[in-house]
């Protein structure tokens, strides 16, 4: 059994991080636990129902939520101890703690898919830390996770007005992905563009179309609200600002741009877009810049 102790920061990270340790659990058929992801249940019917349960993972510790708050509360306190900052790998019989501190800062993975890694499966583990891995297994269990990350029915349908309406406006669907909120002050606010930079990046990217008669339509996605003066001299679909059908909106379109961010990471993967990232340098784009997320 695995018991993951990590809250891994906000949807796309949460995302990419319990991936790895549910292709991971398929993979060796053991019981996973991860309690951070059910703030998002509600968002997807595999998770929020019997579905994901019978496959041996577990977004809660026990049924009561009282007693499962106070589960989490716990062993997040136990990992966040001072004693505990650093590298663990500590063995208590059948009860094994592993914590990558120092790894998170260097920026070195973990495999998961490794099988020297976690060579007992027989044991309890409680791992904690943000760069767990499992690539391998993540590529071959896509269709998977692709079922289980399926949104409601209720999103599906306005995604799907969202891209009907799109169609009607041009030939090529550009999702644009305009990350402010946390972004002022994230990485000294490195990545975070002014309308008029993403407008440069939009227009650049039609250009690669126009040569060819093709006309493009921008599917613009944002945390906070736009200005909308400022992309007149475009053709664009402005999405309904939901985390779920923005997410998933994104999905769905031809091309993505955007800053370096695992939400449109997110949305390239599960839908197979290919993504640009983009960032205040200025320079030509070309459509051999783009690429499939295939792993995090």
């Amino acid at each position: 059994m695995v018991i993951v102790t990590f809250k891994a920061g906000r949807l796309g990270n949460r995302l990419f991080h319990f991936s790895s340790f549910i292709v991971n659990s398929l993979e060796h058929k053991y019981k996973l636990i991860y309690p951070f992801f059910d703030e998002y249940s509600e968002y997807f019917s595999y998770l929020d129902g019997k579905k994901i349960n019978e496959q041996k993972i577990f977004l809660s510790f026990t049924k009561t939520k009282p007693l499962d708050k106070l589960f989490k509360l716990l062993v997040k306190g136990f990992f966040h101890y001072k004693f505990f900052i650093g590298r663990l790998n500590i063995n208590f019989h059948f009860i094994k703690l592993i914590s990558l501190y120092k790894e998170d800062n260097s920026k070195t993975e973990y495999d998961l898919g490794n099988p020297r890694v976690i060579n007992n499966w027989g044991k309890i583990f409680f791992l904690n830390g943000w760069l767990f891995r499992n690539k391998t297994d993540l590529s071959q269990h896509y269709n998977r996770l692709r079922e289980i990350f399926k949104p409601k029915e209720e999103y599906l349908s306005k995604i799907n007005d969202l891209i009907i309406a799109c169609h009607q406006k041009g030939d090529i669907i550009i999702g644009v992905h305009i990350r402010r909120g946390d972004y002022r002050t994230y990485n000294g606010g490195k990545y975070f563009l002014d309308d008029a930079t993403y407008l440069n990046r939009m227009k650049a990217v039609a250009n690669n179309f126009s040569v060819s008669g093709k006309k493009c339509v921008f599917l613009i996605c944002s945390n906070e609200k736009l200005d909308l003066a400022n992309f007149s001299d475009i053709k664009f679909v402005l999405g309904d600002g939901h985390l779920i059908t923005d997410l998933y909106s994104l999905s769905q379109v031809d091309y993505l741009i955007g800053p370096p961010s695992t939400f449109t990471a997110w949305s390239s993967f599960y839908g197979k877009v290919p993504l640009l990232a983009i960032n205040n340098q200025k320079s030509k784009i070309s459509l051999t810049d783009f690429k499939i997320v295939d792993d995090l």
